[in-house]
Order: structure tokens, then C-alpha cells, then sequence
């Protein structure tokens, strides 16, 4: 199974796959099963700002893109307050996704010493702002990250 875009002796560039929040990855966190690691990062910021409005139809809602649309209409947001927690919520989902799928984990554990990068052209916080197509992606000075982040 090829779970990544393009592979170096020291990097994996993903944008699908396992590494992917938009991967189907079943786990259980705080009580409430979640389909994605995406649907449970937008859970947790609609109700960092208290949204639960949206955090409720977040909660039920299955589909990675239908889930972060509605992160994006959380109510009282601030990204400079979002910024100093998103991380830790992140690594949260992240952690009982890996723990809980032994797929995963073993794909995780497998890559080894590779530096994991996300190569989505339209993600400056997660990823690089390139896709992995582009040769730019080997170049970490020619990154379109975030500073802030």
C-alpha cells in the first residue's frame, strides 16, 4: 500500500493516506467514537470557544470536509487564541487515533527516522503550502509555512 506522494532518504511527503486528519480511522476519545482525526480537531475547537451548537453537529457528522466546514463557522473563534491551543489538541486526536488502530501505528512506527512533511498547496498551518509534485517540496527554505506557527 503506498500511503505517501513522494519519498526521500530523509523526508515523506503525504497528503492522503494514513497521515492524512481526512483518513477513515475509527478511535474513541472523551466518550464520543469519531470516523477521522479531522471531525474530532474541529470538535475540540468549537468547543474550546464554546460553540456547542456546532460542536454537536460536528459530533455527528461522519465526513472529513463536511466536518471542517463547520469548524470554520465556529462562533467567538480567534486565531490568536487558537493558536496557542490548536497543537495540543491535534496531538490529542492524533495520539488515540495511532493508539487505537494498529495499522496505523505500525505504518507510523514504520517510516522511522523519515521527517513527515504535508504536502497540501492550500495548508500554510499543517502542511508546507506546496504540493508534492513540486519540486520546491526538497528545497525546506522554499516551504510556504506559517512563521507564527
Amino acid at each position: 500500500m503506498k500511503y505517501y506522494e513522494r519519498i526521500t532518504d530523509t523526508h515523506l511527503y503525504f497528503l492522503t493516506g494514513p497521515f492524512s486528519n481526512f483518513a477513515h480511522s475509527p478511535f474513541i476519545l472523551d466518550g464520543i467514537k469519531w470516523e477521522n482525526t479531522e471531525a474530532a480537531f474541529m470538535y475540540y475547537k468549537a468547543i474550546h470557544f464554546k460553540d456547542f451548537k456546532i460542536a454537536e453537529k460536528i459530533k455527528n457528522e461522519t465526513n472529513p470536509i463536511k466536518a471542517k466546514a463547520l469548524g470554520r463557522a465556529v462562533s467567538n473563534f480567534n486565531d490568536v487564541e487558537w493558536e496557542k491551543v490548536r497543537y495540543a489538541y491535534m496531538y490529542k486526536v492524533n495520539l488515540a487515533k495511532y493508539t487505537q488502530n494498529s495499522l496505523f501505528f505500525e505504518t507510523l512506527m514504520n517510516t522511522k527516522e523519515l521527517i513527515l512533511v504535508e504536502t497540501n498547496g492550500n495548508d500554510r498551518v499543517w502542511g508546507i503550502g506546496l504540493y508534492a509534485s513540486d519540486d520546491r517540496v526538497l528545497d525546506q527554505s522554499k516551504w510556504k509555512i506559517d512563521k507564527n506557527n
